[in-house]
């Protein structure tokens, strides 16, 4: 289980890494070259190595505040979508998902739920 954890963590590391690394460069416009790819690679690590130094259980503290965005962008977001497309006339197409007003609340009182969860779990540490 734990080299499971270990690889499932080195490739996310990497992907993130590699995207945020072609952001940089793009963003700060950095010759592809030696020189411009080191300017890149520090902006890409020695800010989370020195957040990770200074406080050691960020990583874990950022990871709750990801779980907000989740439960809004994933569970929230599409009820209420759902609920607006519903009550307008612009909707042609004859498919529609089973589900009903209760339903909707139900997923909605969860999205919520997950929310007041992870406040209270990150304001009591």
């Amino acid at each position: 289980m734990n080299v499971f954890a270990d690889v499932a963590m080195t490739t996310s590391f990497l992907g993130v890494t590699l995207g945020l690394f072609d952001f940089l460069a793009d963003a700060f416009k950095r010759q592809n070259h030696r020189l411009g790819r080191l300017q890149t690679a520090l902006l890409t690590y020695v800010p989370p190595v020195i957040f990770a130094v200074f406080y050691p259980n960020g990583f874990i503290f950022a990871l709750g505040y990801a779980a907000i965005f989740v439960a809004v962008l994933e569970v929230i977001l599409p009820v209420l979508m759902v609920r607006k497309l519903r009550r307008s006339n612009s909707l042609t197409s004859p498919y529609r998902v089973k589900g009903n007003l209760a339903i909707h609340a139900m997923v909605l009182l969860c999205g919520v739920l997950l929310i007041a969860a992870q406040i209270y779990a990150q304001f009591n540490l």
